[in-house]
């Protein structure tokens, strides 16, 4: 019986090919247990000589059963690791016990035998970040190859940037009546603190009842999600009427690209649920990252940041006025550490007084003992706080002159009830030079351009006064000479705001190794002139688009038709047998091509904002030394600097615009369609010209004679004209004898002009008539007498062309090449007009550089209705 018992803790393993292989592992261990445990009830020693506790051992014999009880390990450092297999000294032991009772049996017990769960569930929330322990992160990677566990980094334990959370509410703990507050709405947050990875709080709530929790629910994504995270209660934090409960969240790392954390507070108590949700607004935080923080230290950026501080907070970090000096450490020419003094200026102190100077040493951020009229214990009726604080460095700090190279301004304020009154704090760096430098070149700039656009506007005036058949100086010469002096006064604010935004972009943003230029400073001398420069040169090129559309506006145009009637009787041609629709065909496609431009608007603003809005080009004007397009979301954006805006957005308008020109004139012109020249096919078709006058003796031409006599003609006979011309079995088109040049500028005698002037006179007078006739008499007057003009003026003029009167002749000649840079005539029309050839000049684009540079000016685009080039 002894031995029976005494064998039956003998634990024998069967043979391993009657036992299911992943059940011989668990058979193994549980043998190897019990073997261990029977050695220990013999007083049996391990070989190291030590003897385990049989505390140690959470297994023991029991029957098999669900009955079965498992005993817990007294702590989790004592309990046994699990071992796959027996150890070979184990496994040999247990070879003999099988020899010893080869009848035994291995009995094996189950988790479910031992009231334990087969398994074990974990549930985690989507937002949580899963944790590893650091000391297990050290060890982890301390052994770890460069080639393996690579993807072990994508759950790092912190973000990879530390996120600073940014209040953007008041913590209502420190706000008066918050006890109140509690009892009514039964929860309230009391304080929320952050540092560079987390965000924790305390919540206090009415003890209502004893069984209470307390959530709080946040939001990454304006509420389209959410998660809870329930809060623990502070121990001993019971006064008898409230309760406190403590938070904490860890921001995931994807917070950092600029979202904003809201949150509320979820109360639960007997079946009911109370909030607080910051009336209504929710709790709103912020991100920020530490290299946005250090932007301030970055040599060459302006940096500007406030915030809200309550100023009761303010109060119990620093109950006592507390001084501060700023000193500048730097090393001398030997090498030695030195350190300066940075003076600090105190905007509050005014006075007059000679010899005395607002530099200090020393500045406070709060005090709130000078406001407490009777003892210190008294509360301060007043607090002052520092509200502004400014490092001005002047540049070049290696010569300073008379400023120093580096000034703290600072501006306090005063609030007289702190409780309620939250602090507004501003912290800035700026970077400054001598600007007088700066504007004295631009004075030059000025002068000189200045100076150059009266002259032009005299040569322009007097070129006018040519065209126009002015001998002398009249009021109109003198409204001209304005309007033209106005228009170049635009173009000269135009180059020099544009230069200074240039040379800013270039000197300033091409600073890499040494910072020796600063940008003018924002609302300084230098921007101011700037900013007036640049409205100027709006208003002005603005008002010379109105001169431009006045002078269209006034523009005659005369077509003239060549077609000659087919039937005669008796020697009298039949007006009625030529066509009309031929010229009602020509002028039609005369206001077509009066909406033709060479820059596309849509496609100018959209290219424009694709570069500065998509790609980010824009972010190039920032007031610092980088110039990435885009920056990151992690890295500071130092504010705008107009110049630099400026210089950036019209170099991007202007460099689109000059691309479109070149598409049109080198490759849309050229390869698909030219307008204008299908215009001048067309008039030649259709033997129709055009006769232009933009000033009183001074237009355009466009020969439109067909060489084949007739244009009113069946199919047949067109293909028939085309093909002789292709066949070069006819004359050229052009104006001359053996030319094809069919467009020209002219200038008029007054011969020719005051016969014109008699033409149009009975229309004119007839058009004052109409008001003292009757509508209807006067209505077909005026036509009567405009068709009369009509044929009057197209005898005239085709005569005029065919060289039948001859005190009133012209010559066709070039114009030198000074006449056309300077675009002005040096020879006067006396005896004959002059023609000159103009090779599809008459119809240029003249207009659109106007237009973009006053698009450029205001960054905006402006549509016109205007006849391009007339």
């Amino acid at each position: 019986m002894e031995n029976a018992t005494a064998h039956s803790a003998v634990i024998m393993l069967p043979p391993r090919n009657c036992m299911p292989r992943n059940y011989s592992c668990m058979a193994g261990l549980f043998g190897s247990l019990a073997s261990a445990s029977q050695r220990k009830e013999d007083g049996e020693e391990d070989k190291d000589g030590s003897c385990d506790s049989l505390e140690n051992h959470v297994v023991e014999e029991r029957p098999r059963g669900r009955e079965s009880v498992f005993k817990p390990p007294q702590s989790p450092t004592l309990r046994r690791r699990a071992k796959s297999l027996p150890a070979p000294s184990e496994r040999a032991k247990l070879e003999v016990g099988r020899d010893r009772s080869p009848a035994s049996q291995k009995k094996v017990r189950f988790a479910d035998s031992l009231g334990l769960e087969l398994t074990s569930v974990k549930h985690f929330c989507n937002a949580d970040m899963p944790e590893v322990p650091q000391h297990v992160l050290d060890k982890f990677k301390k052994g770890r190859t460069p080639n393996h566990f690579n993807n072990f980094d994508m759950f790092p334990r912190v973000p990879t940037q530390s996120v600073f959370m940014e209040t953007q509410f008041i913590s209502p703990g420190h706000t008066a009546g918050f006890l109140e507050r509690v009892r009514q709405a039964k929860v309230s947050l009391e304080v929320v603190e952050t540092d560079e990875f987390s965000l924790s709080g305390v919540v206090r709530v009415l003890n209502v009842a004893f069984e209470k929790r307390v959530f709080l629910r946040y939001s990454l994504n304006n509420w389209l999600t959410f998660s809870d995270v329930p809060a623990s209660y502070v121990p001993n934090s019971s006064d008898g009427l409230t309760d406190k409960f403590s938070f904490k969240l860890i921001p995931p790392s994807f917070l950092e690209s600029g979202g904003t954390l809201q949150f509320a507070v979820k109360y639960c108590v007997g079946c009911q649920e109370y909030w607080d949700n910051n009336n209504g607004i929710n709790y709103k935080l912020c991100p920020d990252t530490q290299k946005r923080l250090n932007a301030a230290y970055l040599f060459g950026t302006t940096y500007q940041q406030s915030c809200s501080v309550q100023v009761t907070e303010l109060l119990r970090r620093f109950p006592e006025p507390v001084f501060y000096e700023l000193f500048l450490q730097y090393q001398d020419s030997q090498g030695k550490a030195m350190v300066w003094p940075v003076p600090v200026r105190t905007l509050n102190q005014q006075t007059d007084t000679p010899g005395f100077s607002r530099d200090l040493r020393r500045f406070f951020l709060v005090d709130g003992l000078t406001g407490r009229s009777g003892s210190l214990t008294d509360q301060p009726q007043y607090v002052t706080y520092l509200s502004s604080l400014a490092l001005s460095i002047n540049m070049p700090t290696g010569t300073p002159g008379t400023l120093p190279p580096f000034q703290l301004t600072v501006e306090y304020s005063k609030v007289n009830d702190p409780s309620l009154s939250p602090a507004q704090i501003l912290f800035a760096v700026t970077y400054s030079m001598n600007e007088a430098t700066m504007k004295r070149d631009t004075t030059i700039a000025m002068g000189v351009l200045g100076a150059l656009s009266v002259l032009l506007a005299m040569l322009e005036t007097s070129s006018w006064s040519r065209r126009a058949g002015q001998q002398y100086i009249t009021l109109s010469t003198i409204v001209k000479f304005i309007a033209f002096l106005i228009g170049n006064l635009g173009n000269t604010f135009f180059l020099v705001t544009f230069g200074t935004g240039i040379y800013w972009l270039i000197a300033f943003k091409g600073q890499r190794t040494t910072v020796d230029i600063a940008l003018p400073s924002a609302g300084g001398t230098v921007e101011m002139d700037f900013k007036i420069y640049l409205y100027l040169a709006f208003a002005f090129k603005a008002l010379q688009v109105i001169h431009v559309l006045v002078v269209q506006v006034t523009i005659s145009i005369f077509f003239i038709d060549w077609e000659k009637p087919k039937n005669t009787t008796g020697g009298r041609s039949q007006g009625s047998s030529v066509s009309a629709w031929r010229m009602f065909f020509v002028a039609n496609e005369w206001n077509e091509i009066q909406t033709m431009r060479k820059l596309n608007p849509l496609l100018q603003l959209f290219a424009v904002l694709l570069i500065l809005q998509v790609i980010g080009v824009e972010n190039i004007a920032a007031r610092d030394l980088n110039l990435a397009v885009q920056p990151g979301v992690d890295n500071y954006l130092s504010p705008w600097s107009p110049i630099l805006r400026y210089g950036i957005t019209a170099s991007v308008w202007l460099a689109v615009g000059l691309v479109q020109v070149l598409f049109f004139v080198v490759i849309y012109e050229r390869v698909l369609e030219d307008k204008i020249r299908q215009f001048v096919d067309l008039c030649a078709m259709s033997n129709v010209s055009v006769f232009i006058l933009m000033h009183r003796c001074y237009g355009f031409y466009i020969h439109g004679r067909s060489v084949h006599g007739h244009a009113d003609v069946g199919i047949d006979a067109i293909r028939a004209n085309l093909r002789k011309e292709e066949e070069n079995l006819c004359a050229l088109r052009g104006l001359e004898a053996n030319s094809d040049i069919q467009t020209f500028e002219f200038l008029l005698t007054e011969k020719v002009r005051y016969q014109l002037d008699r033409i149009m006179l009975p229309l004119t007078e007839v058009q004052q008539c109409i008001g003292i006739m009757n509508r209807r008499a006067g209505a077909e007057g005026l036509q009567e007498q405009t068709m009369k003009a009509f044929h009057t003026m197209n005898r005239f003029l085709s005569s005029f062309f065919e060289h039948v009167h001859k005190d009133m002749d012209y010559i066709v000649k070039d114009k030198l090449l000074l006449e056309r840079v300077m675009n002005y005539e040096f020879q006067q029309p006396i005896e004959r007009s002059i023609f000159y050839n103009g090779k599809y000049r008459t119809l240029s684009y003249s207009s659109s550089q106007h237009l973009l540079v006053v698009c450029c000016s205001k960054q905006a685009h402006i549509k016109p209705h205007l006849a391009p080039g007339l």
